[in-house]
């Protein structure tokens, strides 16, 4: 901030008038209707326009924000650089936002949202000097409510926003603070209209009427932003005249910043803000599911950069590997880049999405080859010995994990020996030639592992055990459920909760329906709230194939079709998982249409439960399209046979989808929408002109059924969506002696609700960096320990939390301080 402005708003010298506080600024897309290389000359050109202003007005003040724009120009363009250095140390180059990019704001990770603070804030203090505090996305499309705890610990005290505007989202004003559920607050702003303008006087004035024909009540000062953008351009020498020469009596206009602007807020309001707890939505609702593949491959690459962390940091503390911490900050910073919101939003041109597939690839070779070389190093440490081939499966979670797994193999005659050498019960199935596959229950301690060896000589059975998961071509059974199948369509026509003694679906309704909807409208789906126009479902073609069957595992394949679209469903029992899977491949060639899974759940329900990042939400069962990550919870009341009516709810977990409508307790999850690519209302398509659809081609995705009595909170939803996108890691090693027992935990957190999201290196020294999230809504006393380590430690957290610690390894009596998202230690 300019300490200029800053004094004299402080003395209050600008009481007397209406203070409208000029943002100079350039929204620049790095990509959008043009690829990252574009959009990084558009910044330089931007930036060094912003300096020769610098140069010919002394006051004149520029505000720009991501700092992945400033690496490209330290790196393309050094003298500029540090020319912007020159005026960030003068006060008059603002920085903002203080993340990587401006993100989408609903689909990437509380995690990510950590790391661009890390990785931005980071940047900025190394290379200028500066802790910025002013959380800045004015153009995502989308702000969820977990987003203020993430500021607050990561260094800010503002944010400025734009999308959703007054029509989308009513506010009581749009000056207030923003609360999450853990009480964190930050003082928001929305924009009284568009950060852009076309650089004519005339424009800037009319824009200035209008935003004081709308004042911010209590308070006597406003934000105009101004400076052409998108495209990058920022202020016109005409825009910063028109400012010098405003003469309107009883208006004070003011080049500066929104960190100046909040400050003089705080100091003259009259009256006390008030206080949203919600999101901030809706805006663009089909950006949550068009371009599917970049959705997936962003969970697929936090889920793993966030595994890697954890092993190498394990190999780091066993001193076996250094740790790769620069590359692994770079493999973030490429995801982070990418979640850019035209780009993770779907909005872009298909060659953009080209480079990012590139940048994807890299991610995930890179980011297994870390983790390959960090599993490998602690494989070749642990105790393999015994009879057979020794299998190592690794835990990323932070609890005692039992699930299902598998192991391929060659030969005939087979047993499975757990870590303790005793037999493993296991199920077969023949994979074609003499390759077979052993399916078994496999027994985690929390981020470690455990040995298990397959060895190719049968030990002899005690009794045949009576198969506890029985599937026959159109139904399935455990002791959990019952499933049947509709012999013409291959929906659920039947759905049975055995344990509560209830159907999980309304009489006469099927589920698993994969219905097509139409849709007509842009790539963002401006003015669109919800998806209701079935046009059709996938119908069964020829009868369902059972492919496992056993008493661990049951499996039935399903083939169906809709006009030139197929689609292949394996669903899965379990003998001790009380969920059902289905994995599914579709390859999908419609257009205009969107694909969407629904289940008429027999719950009388009103809300639903929502993952988001950081935290949750609840929201109306109105059928309108919202955003979710990982999992939501459908609960209410069901009519049970053996309890009558009872709180019930039955969860939708997933692997890579992000849009959801609930309407009354029918649960629909968007799984592709096939728009014209990066095309804009108020365009239409032109007949006989070809475009490029989004989505088509084949995709893969996975999804959960989870039924449970009660609250998600006690069925510990969260860590079962948690296990079903982290599943255990497989690593095959060579049969030796070592140091490491067969069963090792690296860190464990309880009780049950906390999810460790880090375990990693900390950026700068030695200590180790561990935060974990409250997801149950209840404060308390958390154990975390590093038991191989023999290191335990006892803190606080609230209900909702993040926290993070600094675990001190070199100290005679360790000790874990708690900092914040930036690694700093919390005063």
């Amino acid at each position: 901030m300019s300490q200029g402005i800053l004094k004299i708003i402080v003395r209050g010298e600008m009481m007397n008038d209406y203070t409208i506080h000029m943002i100079g600024n350039a929204h620049i897309d790095p990509v959008w209707l043009w690829r990252w290389a574009e959009g990084r000359d558009e910044v330089l050109k931007t930036y060094r326009q912003a300096v020769e202003f610098m140069k010919e007005f002394p006051d004149f003040v520029f505000t720009a924000g991501q700092a992945a724009t400033y690496k490209w120009a330290e790196e393309s363009d050094p003298q500029l650089f540090e020319e912007i250095k020159h005026y960030v140390k003068e006060g008059r180059w603002n920085i903002v936002n203080g993340w990587w990019v401006q993100p989408d704001c609903n689909i990437p990770s509380g995690e990510s949202f950590a790391r661009h603070g890390l990785y931005g804030k980071m940047y900025f203090m190394e290379k200028f000097g500066v802790d910025v505090k002013v959380g800045y996305n004015v153009d995502s499309f989308g702000h969820n409510r977990g987003l203020p705890q993430i500021l607050k610990k990561s260094g800010f005290d503002y944010y400025v926003f734009m999308r959703p505007d007054p029509n989308e989202k009513k506010l009581e004003s749009r000056l207030f603070l923003w609360e999450s559920q853990d009480k964190s607050r930050v003082l928001t702003a929305r924009l009284p209209v568009s950060y852009g303008t076309s650089g004519k006087k005339e424009e800037l004035e009319s824009k200035i009427d209008l935003i004081c024909s709308q004042k911010i009540e209590g308070i006597n000062e406003d934000l105009c932003f101004y400076g052409v953008g998108d495209h990058g351009g920022g202020p016109s020498r005409e825009e910063i005249r028109a400012i010098k020469e405003y003469g309107k009596s009883g208006i004070k206009l003011i080049f500066s910043t929104p960190e100046a602007f909040f400050a003089a807020a705080r100091q003259n309001s009259k009256k006390k803000f008030k206080v949203v707890r919600d999101d901030l939505q809706h805006h663009a609702r089909g950006c949550y599911s068009v371009v599917s593949w970049i959705k997936k491959a962003n969970r697929d690459a936090e889920n793993l950069l966030q595994a890697t962390e954890k092993f190498s940091s394990a190999a780091y503390l066993l001193e076996i590997l250094p740790y790769p911490g620069e590359k692994i900050r770079g493999l973030w910073q490429k995801v982070l880049f990418n979640q850019f919101h035209d780009v993770m939003c779907g909005t872009s041109i298909p060659e953009a999405y080209d480079d990012c597939r590139k940048d994807y690839d890299e991610v995930f070779s890179a980011g297994s080859g870390m983790l390959d070389t960090a599993l490998k190093s602690i494989s070749q440490k642990t105790d393999t010995s015994g009879p057979g081939q020794p299998v190592i499966f690794f835990n990323p979670a932070s609890w005692q994990r039992k699930e299902t797994a598998s192991v391929d193999i060659e030969g005939e005659g087979f047993s499975v020996l757990g870590p303790g050498g005793k037999s493993v019960a296991f199920q077969k199935r023949e994979l074609g030639g003499i390759k077979k596959r052993l399916i078994f229950s496999a027994d985690v301690p929390p981020t470690g592992f455990s040995v298990y060896c397959v060895t190719g000589q049968a030990k002899r059975r005690k009794k045949r055990r009576v198969p506890s998961v029985s599937v026959s071509q159109y139904s399935m059974e455990n002791r959990y459920f019952f499933l049947q199948l509709n012999p013409r369509t291959g929906c659920i026509m039947h759905l049975f909760d055995k344990t509560n003694g209830l159907s999980m679906l309304l009489p006469g309704r099927e589920g698993n329906e994969m219905l097509v909807l139409d849709d007509m409208s842009d790539t963002w789906s401006h003015g669109v709230a919800a998806y209701d126009k079935v046009t059709g479902k996938f119908i069964m073609q020829g009868k369902p194939e059972i492919i496992e069957q056993g008493p661990i595992r049951a499996k039935i394949r399903i083939k169906s079709v809709f006009l030139n679209s197929t689609l292949e469903q394996e669903i899965s029992f379990y003998e001790k998982m009380p969920r059902i899977d289905f994995e599914v491949i579709v390859d999908w060639h419609e257009k205009h249409k969107v694909l969407k899974v629904g289940f008429p759940f027999a719950v009388e329900s009103g809300k639903t439960t929502y993952d988001i990042p950081g935290g949750t939400i609840t929201r109306p069962n109105n059928g309108e399209e919202e955003p979710g990550q990982a999992w939501i919870d459908v609960a209410g009341i069901a009519r049970s046979r053996k309890n009558g009516r009872m709180k019930y709810g039955i969860a939708l977990v997933n692997d890579c989808k992000y849009g959801f409508s609930i309407h009354g307790s029918e649960a629909r999850m968007s799984v592709l929408r096939s728009p014209i690519f990066a095309f804009h209302d108020p365009r239409k398509p032109e007949p006989g002109v070809e475009y490029r659809y989004t989505d088509q081609g084949e995709h893969r995705f996975r999804y959960s059924l989870v039924p449970h009595k009660g609250v998600w909170q006690k069925k510990g939803i969260p860590q079962t969506a948690f296990e079903f996108n982290n599943p255990l890691i497989e690593r095959r090693e060579p049969a030796h002696e070592g140091l490491l027992p067969k069963e090792v935990s690296f860190a464990r957190v309880a009780p049950a609700g906390l999810t460790t999201t880090v375990f990693k290196k900390a950026e700068k020294g030695e200590n180790v960096i561990l935060r974990f999230t409250e997801t149950r809504g209840k404060g308390g006393t958390a154990r975390v320990s590093l038991p191989w380590f023999k290191r335990s430690f006892r803190v606080r957290f609230k209900p909702y939390e993040i926290k993070t610690l600094m675990i001190d390894m070199d100290q005679k009596t360790p000790r874990a301080t708690e900092c914040d998202m930036l690694e700093q230690a919390i005063k």
